[in-house]
């Protein structure tokens, strides 16, 4: 598979006949935020324009995208408990 991170057209496509390979339904989620968005909130924005260029253009396998929703910017450990700061899992 392409390097990089999924809202690439060439990485969806190629996750496509991964897939289907393992009896999975060729469908694609597309998260806006962490390695799509380079973990700043700003980069969602060129996210979305990419994954949703791709689906006006025909991609029918990509079903959802996902767009993180702070009230501040950064992330956190699950034990610091700030409000309104995403979450950041080991």
């Amino acid at each position: 598979m392409a390097s990089g991170a999924l809202l690439y057209q060439e990485c969806v496509e190629e996750a496509m006949p991964l897939l289907e390979a393992v009896g999975e339904r060729s469908n694609v989620f597309v998260g806006g935020s962490h390695a799509n968005s380079g973990k700043k909130y700003q980069g969602q924005v060129r996210v979305w324009r990419s994954v949703l260029g791709q689906r006006i253009g025909g991609n029918g396998a990509i079903v959802s995208m996902m767009l993180e929703s702070c009230l501040e910017e950064g992330n956190q450990s699950v034990a610091i408990g700030r409000k309104g700061c995403a979450m950041a899992y080991p």
